[in-house]
């Protein structure tokens, strides 16, 4: 039966409908190889027999990497068992499992429910979850204001269906409104929903598939052959192979055929495993909780990102020096290679805003200390900087020592009862404790940086939190005096779990030095699937790898084990971080986080961990930029140069050239590897990075004002280039170029040796930024040869403020402005958000939007303060012009000149000390009562 369209489509889009169903239908009647779930993955291993037992079909002939055991369509799954409930804005159904003689890995429910709530017109929610037994929902959505406050609902974007026949198998379709596109179709089957193993797949309408993460993905755009990857965070460096770094992100983004684009957010923190099949279709395979969904319609794929952070939470405004070139290393190991360092750099005029403290500047890598004998007068020295415009981030990692009866930080966690515990059903002879500590604390120890044991923080308490928050300001109150704070290892990570001869063993004779956390076994750390996470390097380990035991106890009136937490470990910790280093500082700050989840980005920033130096690394942070953007955390950024190994010349050249346009740019490196900032290389690196680094800082402006816009409404800071052309199929693969906000194209040079960079340039008006001329070729890929500078191009039509740089924002903020205007049919828009850039409140700054229209340009106010004052605008640089014999701002007399070679005109005003610019002004100019 063809679906109700919708009034108000056009016979056009029918026809692409009808046409795009019908080749996907006749494509899957052609090959059943396209939409096979997994049964057992891994099957062939259990063969024939097993792969029956289970109810599945068997099917060897097909081709490698294509299932050969799988679940049937129909006879498997849930069937409808009552009557549609209704209530307000949601409504439920009661759902009875088929095959119940049939069991994948035991405990299946045989009656769940099905409930769907519209959040929104655009948003809409569906569960399936147990009727009769509480199960663990992320704790994060209570931070989530839109659950809180439900917007109203009038015409819905989206139609939810099912067969409502009593005792039919279920699925369900949710279509667009607009025109009917099928966005889930559950048809394809696999349902299941046991304790330890929760399955739902469905089919998708293209395969131009994003997000995801945090996953190593060599395409910004899915490969859907039968792809399975792991999520469930690990302290695990992006490398290669289907593993899960240190985030979860279950968010995808999907362009449909139209150019529209949807999300989808599967709220479920337990470990779990995607697969991308050709049909397309997705499944979901998760060890835990409920299957909660979210589904985002967008008119564009930019309104997705809009809608799913209207749920999540809008990005954290990070302070203007934090948009600043950063430098940092792990075995700086004294303050004098620190200082040469820093010294390296503004000898050599590079812009630098912020130095990182890594921890080897900690007292035996203890948290909230310094070693005050490789480190001597290290508050002093920063004190000193701060007086030059440096910023400082130190390092704090969640592991606290535990083993040095005067370290007060563990002491006073103690006596608050800060840590992660063993359960009371896991018996005092089954758990681990190390040699040396009191076993009556029922603390469940580890081992990470600091000699000995260590504890847990459980940031799932309050009182943890407070703990965290005091430890924080009292340091900096009577320590260092840091502007920002790094959180790292907390996964959380942990050594040598479950090894009986772990990597730091270098005693075996000493059990302080030798000892590793050992888990019971458990149906927690040893679940009957443990899902792709449990293979690491081609090994099967255990899911406590390189962490806690997942028997762990965590939660003040709600108690959760690690099992089920594991993956949003960091969400209290962010929280607290960030809170403690205001209350500190007074300041807005910034805190950086290794470990990620939907709504971190509240919180925090992210670095893309501890990469490589390899050519490879530049193009895959390019990828994992952009993911993060969509997953709501835009600054972000990779270590430049790489963190492990040892760069060229040439790759530390191309990597600062890109790394210079980062929303989060810093130079890291890893311990016992050479120097690497850019004054360590000499002038084949130090020019080409002092250039980019002075474009960056140019661009600083539009820069933060791209941040403001996302911490107000969502919109991507970095982001791909189909956002912006979302109906030209050139850009839907397009990850080595990408867009600061809507306006300005980076295309980095990404390979060794590389002397063309081949450059996509969509059907647009576009000006190359270094000659300030027009590309006469469009819609088509151009070649670029001169590479000494970052190829950027910026798209006509848009206003962009600029600042000239300085060695760091604490000069450039005192610079004067300029507009670079690139027009489009004799127009451009543009904002500027200006505030101190250090303030909480973003409210206590200006916004200025600029609008030209035929050589009238409006400056308009939408918000003023007195707090704050404004650059001096100095010019104003129109791309694309045609001559003016006058110009003026207001009455006051302008200076027009113009070049005739590159059609540029640029405006230079007169002194505006007299003009007040907290109120509306205009910019006019013409030739003769002619505007070209």
């Amino acid at each position: 039966m063809m679906p109700k369209l919708h009034p108000s489509l056009t016979s056009g889009l029918l026809i692409t409908w009808i046409l795009s169903l019908t080749v996907n239908r006749a494509r899957l009647e052609a090959d059943s190889s396209l939409d096979r779930i997994d049964c057992l993955p891994g099957g062939v291993e259990y063969g024939e027999e097993k792969c029956l037992t289970k109810g599945c079909v068997w099917d060897p002939s097909v081709s490698s990497g294509v299932p050969h055991c799988f679940l049937p369509k129909k006879g498997y799954g849930y069937k409808v068992a009552s009557a549609k409930i209704e209530y307000g804005r949601s409504f439920s159904v009661e759902l009875e499992r088929i095959a119940v003689d049939k069991s994948l890995y035991g405990e299946d429910y045989n009656r769940i429910t099905f409930e769907v709530t519209y959040i929104s017109n655009e948003i809409l929610r569906f569960k399936l979850r147990d009727i009769e037994n509480k199960r663990f929902q992320v704790p994060v959505q209570e931070k989530f204001k839109l659950l809180n406050d439900l917007p109203e609902i009038s015409t819905l974007a989206y139609t939810i269906d099912f067969n409502e026949t009593i005792g039919e198998q279920f699925s369900f379709t949710i279509r667009r409104s607009f025109d009917n596109t099928t966005l889930w179709d559950t048809s394809i089957g696999g349902l299941t929903f046991a304790d330890q193993f929760l399955q739902i797949a469905t089919y998708l309408p293209t395969e131009n598939i994003y997000g995801f993460g945090e996953n190593v993905h060599e395409s910004f755009r899915h490969n859907m052959q039968y792809r399975t990857w792991p999520l469930f965070s690990r302290d695990e460096p992006p490398s290669n192979g289907n593993r899960n770094l240190y985030g979860v992100h279950p968010f995808y983004t999907c362009l449909e055929n139209n150019g529209k684009s949807h999300g989808v957010l599967l709220l479920n923190s337990n470990a779990m495993d995607y697969t991308l099949l050709p049909a397309p279709a997705l499944s979901y395979r998760t060890i835990g909780g409920i299957l909660d969904f979210f589904i985002f319609l967008g008119e564009t794929p930019e309104d997705v990102i809009f809608h799913y952070t209207s749920l999540i939470g809008r990005p954290v405004m990070p302070p203007y020096w934090a948009l600043g070139f950063q430098i940092s290393r792990y075995g700086y190991n004294n303050i004098g290679s620190m200082m040469a360092a820093v010294e390296r750099t503004r000898k050599n005029n590079i812009p630098l805003d912020v130095q990182h403290a890594d921890i080897d500047h900690m007292d035996n890598e203890k948290d909230f200390t310094w070693d005050e004998n490789n480190f001597p007068d290290l508050d002093k020295y920063m004190e000193r900087e701060k007086e030059k415009g440096m910023h400082f981030i130190i390092i704090l990692d969640p592991a606290i020592a535990a083993n040095d009866s005067s370290y007060e930080p563990y002491l006073e966690g103690l006596s608050r009862n800060v840590y992660i515990t063993w359960p009371e059903d896991i018996p005092e002879e089954d758990r681990d404790y190390p040699p040396i500590v009191d076993k009556s604390t029922g603390i469940m120890f580890g081992k990470v940086w600091p000699p000995g044991p260590v504890a847990f923080p459980d940031f799932f308490k309050k009182e943890t939190q407070e703990w965290w928050t005091d430890q924080i300001v009292k340091y900096y109150n009577n320590g260092l005096k840091f502007d920002g704070i790094w959180i790292d290892m907390n996964e959380p990570a942990n050594f040598g779990t479950n090894h009986d001869i772990p990597w730091y063993c270098h005693d075996k004779e000493n059990p302080g030095v030798c000892w590793s956390l050992h888990c019971p076994v458990n149906k927690y750390d040893d679940p009957p699937y443990k899902t792709y996470a449990a293979y690491v390097y081609g090994k099967n380990v255990r899911l406590s790898d390189k962490t806690v035991c997942l028997v762990g106890k965590q939660g003040d009136n709600e108690l959760y084990r690690h099992y089920d937490v594991h993956s949003i470990y960091a969400w209290g910790q962010s929280i607290a971080t960030l809170k403690a280093a205001q209350r500190a500082t007074g300041q807005r700050s910034i805190v950086i986080t290794r470990n990620t989840y939907p709504s971190f980005g509240q919180w925090a920033g992210h670095w893309l961990g501890d990469n490589f130096s390899r050519w490879v690394d530049l193009h895959r942070s390019i990828i994992g930029m952009l993911e993060f953007n969509l997953f709501g955390i835009p600054y972000v950024g990779a270590d430049i140069c790489g963190f492990f190994d040892v760069p060229s010349p040439e790759m530390c050249k191309r990597w600062h050239q890109l790394g210079a346009f980062y929303p989060f740019a810093r130079n890291h490196n890893g311990l016992n590897n050479p120097e690497q900032d850019p004054g360590a290389f000499g002038d084949e690196v130090v020019i080409p990075a002092r250039r980019a680094l002075e474009i960056r800082y140019r661009l600083l402006p539009y820069l933060y004002t791209l941040f403001y816009f996302y911490s107000l409404v969502g919109s991507t800071v970095v982001r791909p280039v189909f956002h912006e052309f979302p109906t030209d199929k050139n850009t839907f693969g397009i990850d080595r170029q990408f867009l600061w906000g809507p306006a300005v194209l980076i295309s980095p040079v990404l390979e060794e040796g590389q002397t063309v960079v081949k450059a996509y340039l969509p059907n647009d008006v576009w000006y190359n930024y270094k000659t300030g001329q027009r590309e006469t070729e469009v819609g088509k890929k151009i070649q670029i040869t001169d590479l000494d500078d970052p190829p950027i191009h910026v798209r006509g039509g848009f206003i962009l403020p600029v600042q000239d740089p300085g060695l760091n924002t604490v000069e450039s903020r005192k610079n004067q402005m300029s507009l670079l205007i690139y027009l489009k049919e004799g127009r451009a828009v543009g904002n500027l958000f200006w505030d101190d850039g250090v303030s909480v409140d973003v409210r206590d700054g200006h916004h200025f939007q600029y609008n030209l229209i035929n050589c009238e340009l409006n400056i308009e106010i939408f918000q003023s303060t007195s707090k704050v004052a404004i650059p001096v605008l100095r010019d104003i640089v129109v791309h694309g012009a045609g001559p003016a014999n006058f110009a003026k701002i207001g009455d006051l007399e302008a200076t027009p000149i113009f070049d005739e070679q590159t059609k540029i005109l640029t405006i230079t005003l007169p002194d505006l000390s007299s003009l007040d610019f907290t109120k509306q002004q205009k910019i006019q100019w013409n030739n003769n009562g002619i505007c070209e």
